[in-house]
């Protein structure tokens, strides 16, 4: 597996990771909820640092490649 294919996956595993503690936080108590928002808040920080890696060619940053808004989760 090349490096860029590597860095995709996980971009795509950080969006599904924002989605699934996004449906958590729905039925999650107030303690519970506020640690997944921080978790959500990590997740993306993940994907800011990936998102800079593939930077070296912009075109792949492209589309599902970038940071989601909170409407896209």
């Amino acid at each position: 597996m090349e490096v860029e294919d590597i860095l995709k996956r996980a971009l795509e595993m950080e969006k599904e990771a924002i989605q699934e503690y996004t449906k958590m936080k729905e039925n999650a108590d107030a303690e519970t909820a506020e640690m997944l928002e921080f978790m959500i808040n990590e997740e993306k920080n993940h994907m800011r640092m990936i998102s800079e890696r593939l930077k070296e060619t912009p075109e792949k940053v492209m589309g599902i490649y970038t940071i989601p808004s909170e409407k896209e989760l």
